[in-house]
């Protein structure tokens, strides 16, 4: 049996392999996993009662080409150990399928089913009703109104007169008794009943070549910058689609990971309870195996968290339905090409292609035609108008008849206002100011757009940089732990420095889908920061 210092290296190498999972959730973005390792396997004193070399009558037979000593995580195959191992032989199965989701698939599905393409097309079209609005303000001002009046029952009017016919006619009563030819005469019978219809139109001569004119062009900048900003947000949309589809495959590739390595975990604790019955392993050595198989399944734990999290992003930007299968066809061994474009140009293009500087010049537009509408407010306007009334009876017409007439009438009215003078004043001084801080808006914006893009180039340069690094250290790392095993059925090496290299070759492993996934997401970095892809189809 084992000394009970002998166990503590052991319970210490299993505790640091379970902190090192329970911290991914803390890793960054592009790391979700830390790298599960054991302890260094120097630390472990010998078995008491038991020979550092091999069992008598056995000739060591690990390889010479593999020394006692790993390679750090990240650390790059030195030149001469041999070709890296291919990455569909490095990466797990079970991650996509050809009959899945491509990425292009899901950015099309994304620009129809996500909110934000569906805020950023309701943006658009509410614009464009702007724009029809603006144009139809130059059409004359035409109304048309029916009015019907029920006069309450009076008494009307009446004025006193002579009746002079009457008195030529009997010329002797008139001359003996004239007051008899007096009468009160009725001005207006009442005529409780009105009918009125009118039709007039108004045409404002200075808006057409003034505020009205301006106006438009405010409305055709207003537009032109919902647009731009619609290109935008599909822009961002697709980087963010690309990103959460990638987070998906790269969940995947962990999980699918840490369950490979779980069951080699569970085998070699299997195969440890055999030794034991056996005699050829310490009961020690059982429940170290058996606490390294456990270990993993807090691994698996936190995978399938990133995963369930991963999936529910990309659902909501697809607009998927909770029960429909998230099937992907993604190929993590298709890595994007290199760039290396010259840094002024690349500055050139990308603020050419920012469509996020368009809409803030388009602002700037919009803000300086307004000023100008409100400059024109500030002068007399001038307008012509024309109205025809059809009534019964017609107010224009005395005595009143019960029969409808037409009558019309023509204008030309001049008017100014001094306090809507000094208020358009004010207004022009604010859409003025405004103009000029949507132009510093555009000038920041273009050159945050050239940083975004060398920025963008430097990482995907890194990241497929990074991808041969990790392509070597995990195949370095699968070398490793076949050496290990062989070595450990030899004798010739410890539990814990096989526990050590099989450790690093998950690490290894999950290292390289990192950097195979940051390499696909920094080339969509790239494609925004230039404008290129889908969205510059909408151009």
């Amino acid at each position: 049996m084992s000394k009970p210092s002998h166990i503590l290296p052991l319970a210490l190498g299993l505790v640091l392999l379970g902190a090192s999972f329970a911290a991914a959730q803390t890793r960054t973005p592009t790391s979700p996993l830390d790298n599960p390792t054991a302890n260094d396997p120097t630390t472990e004193p010998p078995e008491e009662g038991r020979p550092s070399g091999p069992p008598p009558g056995v000739t060591p037979t690990a390889p010479p080409s593999v020394p006692d000593s790993r390679l750090p995580r990240g650390a790059i195959m030195p030149a001469g150990a041999g070709p890296a191992v291919e990455l569909d032989q490095l990466l797990p199965d079970g991650v996509a399928s050809a009959a899945g989701m491509s990425l292009q698939d899901a950015l099309e599905r994304a620009r129809t089913g996500s909110l934000t393409a569906q805020r950023a097309d309701a943006n658009a079209r509410a614009a464009n009703a702007g724009l029809t609005a603006a144009r139809l303000g130059y059409m004359p001002q035409v109304s048309a109104s029916f009015r019907y009046t029920r006069l309450s029952d009076y008494t009307p009017g009446t004025i006193p007169a002579f009746n002079t016919a009457a008195c030529l006619q009997d010329l002797a009563a008139c001359q003996t008794n004239p007051d008899s030819f007096q009468q009160n005469v009725v001005l207006q019978d009442p005529i409780l009943n009105q009918y009125a219809m009118r039709f007039s139109v108004g045409v404002p001569l200075s808006d057409y070549i003034g505020r009205q004119r301006h106006a438009l062009r405010a409305a055709v900048a207003d537009a032109d910058a919902a647009e731009a900003s619609r290109l935008a947000s599909l822009q961002q949309l697709e980087l963010v689609t690309t990103q959460a589809y990638w987070e998906v495959v790269r969940a995947r590739a962990q999980l699918a990971l840490a369950n490979e390595s779980r069951g080699v975990a569970q085998e070699r604790s299997r195969q440890a309870e055999l030794q034991v019955q056996t005699g050829s392993a310490t009961q020690a050595q059982a429940l170290s195996a058996s606490a390294q198989a456990s270990a993993y399944d807090q691994l698996i734990r936190v995978a399938e968290g990133r995963l369930n999290v991963a999936e529910m992003s990309l659902r909501d930007l697809l607009g998927m339905e909770e029960t429909e299968p998230v099937n992907l066809a993604a190929d993590l061994t298709d890595l994007p090409e290199s760039e290396d474009l010259d840094l002024r140009e690349l500055r050139r293009a990308a603020a050419a292609g920012a469509p996020s500087v368009e809409a803030a010049q388009a602002r700037a537009r919009a803000a300086d035609a307004r000023a100008d509408a409100q400059r024109a407010a500030m002068f007399p306007s001038l307008t012509a108008a024309f109205g025809v009334d059809y009534a019964n009876p017609n107010q224009r017409i005395f005595p009143q008849e019960t029969v409808f007439t037409t009558t019309w009438d023509a204008a030309l009215q001049v008017a100014w206002s001094l306090d809507g003078a000094a208020t358009s004043g004010a207004r022009l001084a604010q859409q003025r100011a405004l103009a000029e801080e949507q132009r510093l808006a555009a000038r920041e914006l273009e050159l945050s757009a050239g940083r975004d893009a060398i920025q963008a180039q430097a990482s995907l340069s890194a990241a497929l940089a990074g991808v041969d690094a990790q392509r070597a250290a995990a195949s370095a790392a699968m070398l490793n732990a076949t050496h290990a095993s062989a070595r450990a059925q030899a004798g010739v090496s410890t539990e814990l420095q096989l526990r050590d290299a099989e450790a690093q070759r998950l690490s290894a492993r999950l290292d390289l889908v990192d950097a195979l996934v940051d390499a696909q997401v920094a080339a969509a970095q790239l494609d925004v920061a230039l404008g290129r892809g889908r969205v510059e189809e909408d151009r």
